[in-house]
């Protein structure tokens, strides 16, 4: 194996943003803090940051807290102030004086602020009550989370002039580019994943685990990248960071942190009985646990195994045995019980036959197969129920065994009319996806009676074979049919699916948030529901303009510490999908990691989708030949029965064509994208008008204004209802209303519409007011990371680089002076460069400059 070309202790990775906000807390604000856990990147942002400060000219300082030295005054400071005079009658003036009169309106870093001796924190304290004349530093201080600051700067955070910065993990992408920057090299996307779920997104426990598998020699080249070819254990240098977490605190605290080692996270109520809910407190305050929506977990999946090392198989079993108790009087989720029941057979207890035919029935909803099938093995061999057997064979299905389905058809015979109808319904919902699957289903559920479940499946073969109108019927059917919350979850997820396009995606909201709510209340449903109804739901709030709504959705499940592959991929899918439509430049990295993870035979969404939106991305970023290839990969792995997939991989053919024909020859790249649009318009009228905003992003304003007036009325949204008005001002080259229009369609979180549209109206506008729409396009792109699509790269760009920047400085209310500041130019000059955007986008005063620049993106 090559050897590691570096450590990686001072990689900065996916913090850009973090960088900004602090940046702005120190222009603001005298001081700023950073929180967060230990190894999180707490010290390493505020260094990034010193080193942009140094940049600039200005002087910084750099101290660290020790706890040993807090009794001895000025201990902390010392290395900035030297030795001061014996016995000063004030050492804090004398050290403040000293601290600005060498870093003058320059930055101090204090690491470990818990660890200031009162004299230091009084004198800190003091700097930031001098005037702003006198030049004072700037300061940054890291504090570990749980850890409490001395009172003079308590003091600060409680009056507001110490701001605080909460530092997370790193996001899954970020996770991967740290990785690679240990390894020199990419890193497949399942690596990613099991590095980001093992590590929590710690930069530390990162690197720990990386360097741990190398040691191990677990990772290994492949043409995808580095990917981890066996099992890594717990790095031996996470146990101190564990052991003097969990020192000096109360027995319970370690009882606590034993049980969800061995168990994993579980909720609050299961500690009554056990009488640990005391100690629920001094675990999250050692930095071990952490409590969320109701569970109580340790904060990273290598504190569970450090744990568990300690623990030998008698105090395994016997918590084992004492949650089994718990668990009869408390109604535990799916999670937990699974869990709990899978350790317990590990353990060789007796289970009886409806507790694991139970948690087979939960594995499948939680999508981890392998634990249903030894579960339902289990059951059948404990009781021999038919409805074990019956999960058994739609694991192994799933599992890819064709044993599964060769069982399935012979339980479709059994004399047992239950087992029988529901492996008839199995075999539909595992083949409804294949080349005829559809068409089969259909003829399996002829015969079955007329309960939610047989509607619901009926509802997705019409939809598959493009009857939206009768599938929405039975979706609807399915939803009265109901009995009881997990049939109606169900059926929720197709409804809200269909209604997404068919017409009511404000239904399809509804839908989808009391589906989302019911399971998370508990409700266990096909695995497939939640996949669906996210999926379905975020779009669904997209076209009604719900922007943080459909971010929320599309995050669905994103903080579930153990989230399995098949869930992560496709949450990356749903926020890839909202970021193309948005124009982010994110949007390639989410598609291309959910493309690469989502499992080829997954009946829900298969990779062409995933491809079909990630060939967008491309193009959006100016890379057309990636883009031809993702198309390709798309158009590959695609085949018939699967309509949304085929009507995405058809729309992103047409982008591509568009992009390599170029504005001379668009009409005839966008005929395929125009009558796709009118086979869509009566049945599917969402899908026909996004593609209506399709077609007027690639410049053809008059077709996309009659596709978008037939569908946009029958759509229920909107968002395409505001993309229609831009539209229709275009066509009437009325430059004021295509300006106002575009604030509407901004308003919604849609810039990259608004800068395309703005883009394709300026080549019909009085050649007097076209500058003026070519602006607005740049500052409209500038939201998303800038030009890329082919409208915007075929239109003149007015305002320059420095012009577009300094305007969006300003529209965030900066002064002259601190905008020359930031981009080191005096502030007559900042001011020059501001009158002149001012003069083309038509504005008079930051106010109206605010309205032009939204909010950035976050990562």
């Amino acid at each position: 194996m090559d050897g590691l070309l570096g450590t990686g202790r001072d990689v900065l990775v996916a913090r850009d943003h973090a960088l900004a906000d602090l940046d702005t807390l120190t222009r603001r604000s005298p001081a700023a803090l950073l929180t967060g856990e230990a190894g999180i990147g707490k010290s390493h942002l505020a260094q990034a940051y010193a080193a942009r400060v140094r940049g600039r000219g200005l002087p910084v300082g750099h101290v660290i807290a020790l706890a040993a030295l807090s009794e001895t005054p000025l201990a902390a400071l010392r290395p900035l102030v030297g030795v001061g005079p014996a016995a000063h009658r004030d050492p804090v003036a004398w050290a403040t004086g000293r601290l600005v009169q060498d870093h003058a309106a320059g930055l101090l870093v204090v690491d470990d602020a818990d660890a200031l001796d009162d004299t230091s924190a009084a004198t800190l304290h003091r700097v930031t009550q001098l005037p702003r004349a006198q030049n004072p530093p700037r300061l940054v201080l890291t504090l570990r989370r749980g850890q409490a600051l001395p009172s003079p700067l308590e003091r600060l955070l409680t009056e507001g002039t110490l701001e605080q910065l909460r530092v997370g993990p790193l996001p899954r992408y970020g996770v991967g580019q740290y990785a690679e920057r240990l390894l020199d090299g990419p890193l497949e996307e399942t690596a990613v994943h099991e590095l980001t779920a093992r590590s929590g997104g710690n930069p530390l426990f990162v690197r720990e685990i990386v360097l741990a598998a190398w040691e191990q020699q677990s990772w290994q080249r492949g043409p995808g990248g580095w990917r981890l070819t066996g099992p890594v254990s717990t790095p031996d240098r996470i146990q101190p960071l564990v052991d003097a977490r969990l020192s000096g605190l109360p027995a319970p605290v370690r009882r606590l942190a034993d049980m969800l080692a061995v168990a994993g996270p579980m909720p609050l109520e299961v500690l009554i009985p056990l009488g640990l809910v005391g100690a629920v407190s001094h675990l999250e305050g050692a930095g071990i646990g952490r409590v969320s929506a109701g569970e109580v977990a340790l904060s990273h999946p290598l504190f569970a195994e450090t744990l568990q090392m300690g623990l030998d198989t008698a105090a395994r079993a016997d918590w084992t045995q004492r949650l089994l108790d718990v668990a009869t009087e408390v109604d535990l989720p799916a999670g937990p019980t699974v869990r709990l029941v899978a350790l317990a057979l590990d353990q060789g207890r007796h289970i009886d036959g409806d507790r694991l035919t139970t948690a087979a029935r939960m594995a499948l909803a939680l999508f981890d197969p392998a634990t249903a099938r030894d579960l339902a093995d289990a059951a059948i061999r404990a009781d021999d129920t038919p409805a074990a057997a019956v999960l058994a064979a739609q694991a192994r299905a799933l599992l890819g065994d064709p044993a599964g389905q060769t069982a399935l058809v012979e339980l479709s015979a059994a004399s047992d009319e239950r087992v029988r109808n529901e492996a008839r319904l199995t075999r539909v919902r595992l083949g409804i996806a294949a080349e005829d699957g559809a068409t089969t289903a259909l003829e399996l559920l002829e015969s079955a009676p007329a309960t939610a479940a047989r509607e619901t499946m009926r509802a997705v073969a019409l939809m598959r074979l493009n009857s939206w109108v009768q599938a929405t019927e039975a979706a609807d059917a399915a939803l009265g049919r109901a009995e009881g919350a997990a049939q109606w979850v169900d059926a929720a997820g197709i409804g809200a699916l269909l209604h997404t396009w068919g017409g009511d995606p404000a239904l399809a909201v509804r839908l989808t948030e009391r589906g989302l709510s019911s399971i998370d209340a508990g409700v266990l449903c096909g695995p497939h529901a939640p996949v669906v109804l996210a999926q379905s739901g975020s779009v669904a709030a997209l076209l009604c303009g719900e922007t943080e709504t459909a971010d929320r959705i599309a995050g669905y499940g994103g903080d579930d510490p153990v989230e399995s592959p098949y869930f992560a991929a496709h949450r990356l899918l749903r926020t890839g999908v909202l970021a193309c439509h948005r124009g982010h430049p994110v949007a390639a990295t989410l598609l291309d990691s959910a493309s690469s993870m989502l499992m080829a035979g997954d009946p829900v969404e298969l990779r062409s989708w995933a491809y079909a939106f990630l060939a967008r991305s491309l193009v959006r970023l100016g890379r057309l030949q990636d883009a031809q290839n993702a198309a390709k990969s798309g158009r590959a792995v695609a085949f018939h029965g699967q309509v949304a997939p085929e009507v995405e991989l058809r729309v992103s053919e047409a982008w591509v064509a568009a992009a390599a024909a170029g504005p001379e020859a668009t009409g005839t790249a966008l005929r395929p994208l125009i009558d796709l649009a009118d086979s869509q318009s009566v049945e599917v009228p969402g899908s026909a008008g996004l593609i209506g905003v399709d077609i007027a992003r690639l410049g053809d304003l008059e077709e996309a204004g009659r596709v978008l007036a037939d569908a946009t009325a029958r759509s229920g949204s909107r968002a395409l209802q505001r993309a229609t008005d831009l539209v229709e001002a275009a066509l009437a080259a009325d430059p004021a209303r295509v300006c106002a229009a575009a604030l509407g369609v901004q308003e919604l979180g849609l810039h990259i519409w608004a800068a395309d549209l703005l883009a394709v109206a300026s080549w019909h506008a009085p050649a007097n007011r076209r500058e003026l729409l070519q602006a607005r396009a740049q500052v409209a792109a500038s939201a998303c990371g800038g030009p890329g699509t082919p409208a915007l790269a075929a239109t003149s760009a007015p305002l320059t680089a420095t012009q577009l920047r300094v305007a969006e400085l300003a529209s965030r209310g900066w002064s002259n002076r601190e905008v020359g500041e930031r981009l080191d130019m005096s502030p007559r000059t900042a001011a020059t460069h501001l009158h002149r955007a001012y003069k083309l986008l038509d504005v008079h005063d930051r106010d109206q400059l605010a309205r032009l620049f939204p909010a950035r993106p976050s990562d």
